[in-house]
C-alpha cells in the first residue's frame, strides 16, 4: 500500500476568510509581524499499487476532476510510504 498526501491551497490572491480568522487570532494572542495565514485542505488517499507512475497519474487525475477547483486553489502531493 502507497499512502499519497495531497496539500490543497488558496492561489495567490483569493480571498481566504479561514486564514484571516486564523491571523487576527494570532495577533490578539499579542503575536506580532504575522503577514499572512493560509489555511488549506490535506487529503490523504492510499493505492494498493507501489508503481509511483501510476500513482501519480491517479493522484493527478484526481485533482484535476474532482478535489481541487483550479480557478481558485493549487494543489501538490507528496508520497509518504510504500508498505
Amino acid at each position: 500500500m502507497t499512502t499519497v498526501r495531497v496539500l490543497i491551497q488558496s492561489k495567490a490572491g483569493v480571498l481566504d476568510p479561514e486564514g484571516e480568522a486564523v491571523k487576527g487570532g494570532i495577533e490578539r494572542l499579542g503575536h506580532e509581524g504575522v503577514e499572512r495565514v493560509g489555511v488549506g485542505k490535506v487529503v490523504d488517499i492510499d493505492f494498493e499499487t507501489d508503481d509511483t507512475d501510476e500513482i501519480e497519474s491517479r493522484v493527478e487525475q484526481i485533482c484535476d476532476e474532482f478535489l481541487v477547483n483550479p480557478i481558485i486553489e493549487r494543489y501538490s502531493y507528496e508520497i509518504l510510504d510504500n508498505q
